[in-house]
């Protein structure tokens, strides 16, 4: 999901500052991004064109709207605020507002009333910072319903514990298979590039098991000889194959889960794609929970 921050500047840093903070911590900036003036860069085109360009591509806006009207546009009367404002009314963008109880410009109070208040929706309404950080943390958790499999918290805080548990285990002499935590994708990519390598080597002495339980090409060979055999290749079979497999089967839900977080960033946030991350956050705790070497 993309977060976009409307508001004026100068009046209200502290609240945008808070308001990118609390962003910032839900979602890691691994399952959510943020579109606020603090973060463009140099560019030719005018701060109008830029602002407008990070909103059209947000998925929510936060309009924090203080006492200020701020900058006008000379052709429309229009403050940025009130710009942006009409652009994400136009695209049907999601829209949580939060009004000052302060007194207000009166341009400011024209817009708050005739465009804000107008959409017939609720705004949270504070006096200070610390009343606007408890009605944006209620706000953003209602509009989200429920963030688990949105934050990047809910995605990855059962996968940091589970994982400590098991790293304990191996320390005290388990056999379990050490977990992939989030920022584990290339030792994942690693780990199945290893075992696909043996599984292709792993061909020839099954071809020559084969050959020694079937007589195929040219005889059965002794009882003895087959015996011998198959304690040459006990490692490899029994130790190595069912190992491999099982790094394999761990790897693969761990990339599944990456590539979905990446999704977050990348797509429309539906109900849809947050069932599949808690899905695939579910199977790799599962899978994890149940990995072991066999020794």
């Amino acid at each position: 999901m993309k977060f976009f921050i409307s508001s004026t500047f100068e009046d209200l840093k502290e609240y945008r500052r808070h308001t990118i903070s609390y962003l910032k911590d839900l979602t890691d900036e691994k399952t959510g991004k943020i579109g606020a003036m603090e973060y463009f860069a140099a560019s030719e085109d005018t701060s109008k064109k830029v602002c407008l360009s990070e909103l059209e591509s947000s998925d929510i806006v936060i309009g924090i709207y203080g006492s200020r009207f701020g900058w006008e546009e000379e052709s429309t009367g229009r403050s940025m605020t009130e710009i942006e404002f009409d652009r994400a009314v136009e695209l049907g963008k999601p829209i949580l507002g939060f009004v000052t109880y302060q007194e207000k410009e009166e341009k400011q109070q024209r817009f708050i009333r005739e465009k804000v208040f107008a959409q017939g929706k609720n705004c949270g309404r504070f006096n200070s910072l610390k009343e606007y950080a408890d009605v944006l943390h209620k706000s953003i958790k209602a509009y989200l319903s429920d963030t688990e499999g949105y934050s990047y918290k809910s995605i990855w805080d059962d996968i940091v514990l589970l994982r400590q548990i098991i790293e304990e285990d191996i320390d005290a002499g388990s056999l379990r298979m050490h977990i992939y935590e989030d920022g584990g994708e290339s030792a994942a990519i690693e780990q199945i590039w290893t075992s696909v390598n043996f599984l292709q080597e792993l061909v020839e002495p099954i071809h020559e098991m084969y050959y020694a339980c079937t007589g195929f090409p040219g005889g059965y060979e002794q009882p003895e000889d087959f015996v011998d055999k198959l304690k040459q290749q006990w490692e490899t079979f029994f130790l190595g194959l069912p190992n491999h497999l099982g790094a394999i089967r761990l790897a693969a839900p761990f990339l599944k889960l990456c590539q979905l977080q990446h999704r977050l960033l990348t797509e429309v946030w539906t109900e849809e794609l947050r069932q599949e991350v808690i899905k695939a956050r579910d199977k790799y705790i599962e899978i994890s929970g149940d990995s072991y070497h066999i020794d």
